[in-house]
Order: structure tokens, then C-alpha cells, then sequence
């Protein structure tokens, strides 16, 4: 019923019948020794034999004799080929019937079996059994395949089943402490859908059930909040992707006061902050997985419409979880790797070269948000100075003066960034510099490859724009601003407390 040739010895093989016998040959199969243990249930059918991936001689076999009306688990191991056996399931549930079963590849003591009703994990070789179904339904596991840090089930009348990352289930031997961070298992840095990064966005805060045409694909969603209040959506009619990012878990025992996760690389650059201040990062007594989404930080922190950073190159990465109880304060580290997409042909320095382009535009959002706000702190003080002066005798020349100092700045600032993230606003106005410059962002960064000639030309001259209008700015704060100064120092009107 089932057959297995040993990966590590040339010739060896093992066989398992549904009549209840196990037979190995040393020879490729012209002689076989019956090494079937004593006490094994006469006419089990032998289901799954599996070598261990860390020793040559260790060997595991599930059966089960559920055509004789016995549902009864039956697992067995061996350390020496079959000579001497130890039965392993005692403390497996007495009515599961045991179909299939896969050693870890990272820690020999985490077995995974496959049952008629799901699967159950043991951390500690057989001594206690764990059931994981989690959100898989009741079906029979016929057999498990684990693939670098993913485990395949493939049932029986359900389809298949993927556990993405069992990285979290192999620390968990030696990671059990009050408060702990697992390594996220190595991720590949893959680009997000174009339409669910450029279109989806806009539809992120509806609750209920839409559907989706996005690039010729339909789909039905809903949206709804769970108990802890947060957003979460459930495809009602097609496949559900894992999170686009790298799942970071980690427990904590007692409620936090603060916390922060901070990922940096391997010189101790920040990449990219989450903190419990501003709502970016929240934090659950218990399991915690949060999604680091392979992006730097955005341009401007906490600033609606400001553009995302980009993706961080393929390499190793750092990962600080920072978390304060009373006066105490803990840090808990691992470590992130992220793999180049295999199917992307540009090479590492075009790589380079792309989030170069990317850093450079974020910069220079950066640098018209900053002299935005600028603008408003300089209007704000006009507008105080006009206020302060409505009793002087020269009242009409000082708001004259004001207010059109005050009108040539909100031309400049609406040059710059666009008021409001509403879309049809955007649609309906001329395009300020601020929209030039995210525009620019999804022709370079939708795909895995170098720059564009034309991308650069664009960028080039987008920023010879706003160097121009930054400029005209900068006459207007060291000429017009301090002429204006003048003018109310003159005319004694009390000078503002500026902190």
C-alpha cells in the first residue's frame, strides 16, 4: 500500500502492506526482511511511511484499521531500521484514525499527522498531541507535503489546504518564555498585485460586501470588523492570498503601556518604525502576528496621501520589538530575510538603481511638505500681525500687505501638494507638482526592473519645477516676509512668541 526508498542509503527501501506487515529491503529488492513490529494491530493497512529528514535509521509509520471498524490511532517508531520499535501514540485521541504522517525538517521532535478529521502536531516527539485545525474543515489528511517554510495538505474531498508558514510551530521548542519574538521565515520579496496597490486602496475603508473587477478578474469580498475592532476581509468567492509582507509573531503575557517595532538593516540604517503612539502598531495580550509589508517608511510619517516607501532591496534585515511595562522596559530581536523574486531578471545594481529613483522622489515630497507647512506657519503669523493691528491708525497698509503676502503663498502651496485626499477633488483641479511627483511612482516601481530613460528625463524635470517654485518661495520668506516685519516693527505692533 505504501513504498518508500531511502534518500540516504543506496538500496534500501521500505514497504508497507494494507494486510498489516512492513517489509525493508537492503538490495534494491531482491531480498526482504519482515521487520513488522510484534505488538502491531494485525491486519493495520500501513498508510505513510516516512524517513526522518535528520537520521538515517529512524523511521515513523502510521496505520489505521478502519475497515475493521477500529478507529484507533496506530503510530510506531523505529531508531534502528526496523529491529526494535516503540509505539508513540498513547496519548494521540483513542477515535482518530491515523492516515498520514511527516517528521519537521528543522526539529526532529515536531511530527505532523493527518487524520480522518485533520491534523495534529507534536512538539515533543509523540509524548503529547496538539489538533491545529484552525480554519481547516473536517476532512481526512490522505497525505502532507512540507515545502520550505509551508505545509501542503492534500484531502480528500476538500482540495488542498496550505499552512504558508510553520517557521513560528519549529521556534516554538526553544522560544517559550514569558515574552517572545520568532524569527519570520525567509520571505520572498514579491511585488503586490498593480491593481490591489493602486486601485484597491481607494474602497480600503468600506464595511460589507462589494465586488471587485480588477485587470479582468472578478471577484466577491466582504468586509466587516471583528472583536478587536480591526478591518478584516474574507474573499466570499475565490482563493485568499497570504498577507503581502513578512508575518512577524510574537507573545506577550501581560498588557503592555507602550510598544514599538523598529526594522532595520544590517548597519543599523532604519528601514521602517511602527509605534503604539500613533496606532500603527497595536499590541494584544497573547499571540500577536503583525505584517511588516517589505517597505521603507513612507515620505512623510502619519501624513494622509503622502507616497508609501519603497520595497526594501532583497538581504538580511533587523527586527527590534520594544515593549514597556510600568518602569520596565524590554527588548526582544530577530532577525528577516528577504529573497529576490526568482522570476525577476533585472539584476541587483538595477535593483539599485530603481530604489534610488524611489528614495529621491520621497525626498523630494518630503522637502514640498515641509515647506508647506512652512507656508501655513508663516500665514498664521501674517494673519496674527494683521489681528494685532486692527486698532493702529495704519491698520488698511499693514492688511493690504498682509494679504497679499498671504494670497502669493497659498498660490505657491497649492502648487505644491493637493488640498485633501479626496479623489474627485483631485480629478477636478489642475495638477499641483506634489500629484506629479506620485504619479511618477507606480511607473517605476510596478515591476522589477531599472529606471526608464524616460522616467529620469520626468523626474528631472518635475524637480527642476518645484526647485523654481521653491524659490519663488524662499524670495517671498527672505524679501516680502521681512519687509512685511518691518512694517508691523515700524508701526509697533507686539512681536509674536514663536517657540
Amino acid at each position: 500500500f505504501t513504498f518508500l526508498e531511502s534518500p540516504y542509503i543506496k538500496g534500501l527501501m521500505w514497504a508497507g502492506s494494507d494486510d498489516g506487515l512492513i517489509h525493508i529491503t537492503y538490495d534494491g529488492g531482491k531480498n526482504w526482511n519482515n521487520v513488522t513490529p510484534k505488538n502491531f494491530p494485525e491486519w493495520a493497512r500501513v498508510h505513510t511511511i516516512e524517513i526522518s529528514p535528520h537520521d538515517d535509521s529512524t523511521v515513523y509509520v502510521s496505520a489505521t484499521k478502519n475497515m475493521l471498524d477500529d478507529y484507533s490511532p496506530i503510530i510506531f517508531k523505529t531508531t534502528d531500521n526496523g529491529e526494535t520499535w516503540d509505539r508513540i501514540d498513547s496519548n494521540f485521541p483513542n477515535d482518530q484514525i491515523t492516515r498520514s504522517i511527516r517528521v519537521d525538517p528543522k526539529d526532529p521532535n515536531i511530527l505532523y499527522v493527518g487524520t480522518e478529521t485533520g491534523l495534529y502536531l507534536t512538539l515533543d516527539d509523540g509524548k503529547e498531541w496538539i489538533k491545529i485545525n484552525s480554519n481547516l474543515p473536517v476532512v481526512p489528511v490522505y497525505d502532507i507535503a512540507i515545502r520550505d517554510n509551508g505545509i501542503v495538505l492534500a484531502t480528500h474531498g476538500r482540495s488542498f489546504w496550505i499552512l504558508d508558514d510553520i517557521s513560528t510551530i519549529q521556534q516554538l521548542n526553544s522560544k517559550l518564555e514569558n515574552d517572545f519574538l520568532l524569527d519570520p521565515a525567509p520571505a520572498y520579496r514579491i511585488k503586490p498585485n498593480f491593481s490591489e496597490g493602486y486601485i484597491g486602496p481607494m474602497f480600503d475603508s468600506e464595511i460589507g460586501k462589494k465586488y471587485q473587477l480588477a485587470l479582468g478578474t472578478a471577484a466577491m469580498s466582504e468586509k466587516k470588523k471583528n472583536n478587536k475592532g480591526e478591518i478584516i476581509t474574507t474573499m466570499l468567492d475565490s482563493g485568499e492570498n497570504p498577507p503581502d509582507g513578512v508575518p512577524i509573531y510574537f507573545y506577550i503575557d501581560k498588557k503592555v503601556d507602550d510598544a514599538s517595532i523598529s526594522i532595520t538593516d544590517n548597519n543599523g540604517n532604519t528601514v521602517r518604525d511602527y509605534l503604539t503612539l500613533n496606532n500603527t502598531l497595536k499590541i494584544n495580550v497573547g499571540t500577536n502576528r503583525f505584517i511588516w509589508d517589505m517597505n521603507h517608511n513612507q515620505a512623510v510619517l502619519d501624513e494622509d496621501g503622502s507616497p508609501s516607501g519603497p520595497m526594501a532591496l532583497p538581504g538580511d534585515y533587523n527586527v527590534e520589538l520594544k515593549i514597556t511595562k510600568g518602569k520596565k522596559e524590554t527588548s526582544l530581536s530577530g532577525s528577516i530575510k528577504l529573497i529576490k523574486d526568482p522570476r525577476v531578471k533585472a539584476s541587483d545594481s538595477d535593483l539599485q538603481e530603481q530604489i534610488d529613483l524611489l528614495f529621491a522622489i520621497n525626498k523630494k515630497y518630503f522637502e514640498l511638505y515641509s515647506n508647506s507647512q512652512v507656508i501655513k506657519i508663516n500665514q498664521a503669523e501674517i494673519s496674527e500681525w494683521i489681528s494685532r493691528a486692527e486698532s493702529n491708525k495704519n491698520y488698511d497698509v499693514i492688511k493690504k500687505a498682509g494679504d497679499k503676502i498671504i494670497d502669493a503663498l497659498n498660490d505657491i502651496e497649492n502648487s505644491l501638494i493637493p488640498s485633501g485626499n479626496n479623489l474627485r477633488a483631485k480629478l477636478t483641479k489642475p495638477i499641483v507638482l506634489g500629484l506629479k511627483l506620485i504619479g511618477l511612482i507606480p511607473v517605476i516601481n510596478s515591476t522589477d526592473f531599472k529606471p526608464t530613460d524616460q522616467s529620469q528625463e520626468v523626474f528631472a524635470e518635475i524637480k527642476d519645477e518645484i526647485d523654481g517654485v521653491l524659490e519663488k518661495l524662499r524670495y517671498f520668506q527672505e524679501v516680502d516676509l521681512i519687509d512685511f516685519q518691518e512694517l508691523v516693527e515700524k508701526n509697533n505692533i507686539s512681536r509674536l512668541n514663536i517657540n
